[in-house]
């Protein structure tokens, strides 16, 4: 059993839009759909972000690494039930997702991306409900207590989407350990998800809650990382992401998911100008 497959019910909660796509390399890729207006959250400007989740029976660590241009790195660790795994993720351009050490399902290739995203979004939601004037605002050790009894807690990405379903609530701290770094420790819960399986870690029979604990450090460092171009691609799985089709019966179905390439791009340079290029 992968370890990445049992990491964290999170999962349970998404509507996946990604569809089975056979291997090869897909057309010229479509433009991004329009993300919608949000106002920039003070949270959201974290370039190295440690975070450890953790549920009863599993765990893991996200490492993210976030340059100025949008690229990112995350460096995965997981324990499920005693069984180990890692890997490491690069997105590039917001359309090329480049993968090492993790086992993908066939047809949710873009779960391995949207795990880590979406446990980040959690983090960013909470410190964002208890802490609205962002990372300023900490000095020294703050007290975190937040419930919510009407409003869901809702989050999604360009290929998926959940909620965790009033009444939710999270406690803990969140402490400043230099000028531009803070540790949090925050634990999580919530009613179950519709559909969980009480068989997950994290739900244990006859629990009606799902509880998460959120541990980590949030830094915003004076020299962002960078995912260089000629940063080299060998041993990486290359996928493009984006608006995807495929036929059952006499219907299309469209979606948004990742695509495996055949072509080799050995570097970070020649895979973003590859998966960028404008349709023809």
């Amino acid at each position: 059993m992968r370890p990445d497959a049992l990491a964290l019910a999170l999962l349970l909660l998404l509507a996946s839009a990604a569809a089975a796509q056979p291997a090869g390399n897909p057309a010229p890729a479509a433009p991004a759909p329009a993300a919608p207006e949000i106002p920039a959250s003070p949270w959201a400007v974290g370039n190295h972000i440690s975070l450890t989740v953790t549920e009863p029976g599993a765990s893991a660590t996200y490492t993210f690494e976030n340059a100025a241009n949008g690229d990112f790195r995350v460096d995965e660790t997981s324990e499920a039930r005693g069984v180990r795994g890692a890997g490491s993720i690069l997105m590039i351009a917001g359309r090329g997702m480049a993968v090492r050490g993790l086992s993908l399902t066939e047809g949710a290739e873009v779960d391995a991306v949207d795990r880590p995203v979406l446990s980040l979004q959690l983090l960013k939601a909470l410190l964002e409900k208890a802490l609205p004037a962002g990372p300023p605002a900490v000095r020294g050790t703050v007290p975190v207590e937040v419930r919510e009894a009407l409003e869901p807690l809702a989050f999604e990405t360009p290929t998926t989407q959940g909620e965790f379903r009033p009444p939710w609530r999270a406690q803990g701290t969140v402490r400043r350990e230099a000028e531009e770094r803070l540790a949090f420790d925050l634990t999580f819960r919530a009613p179950r998800p519709a559909g969980a399986s009480p068989r997950r870690p994290g739900n244990p029979p006859g629990n009606p809650e799902v509880e998460y604990r959120l541990k980590g450090v949030w830094l915003l460092s004076a020299l962002p990382p960078s995912l260089p171009d000629d940063l080299p691609l060998a041993g990486w799985a290359l996928y493009q992401v984006g608006p995807i089709r495929h036929t059952i019966g006499n219907s299309e179905i469209f979606g948004y998911g990742a695509e495996r390439l055949t072509a080799d791009y050995l570097t970070v340079g020649a895979f973003r100008q590859a998966v960028a290029a404008p349709p023809s």
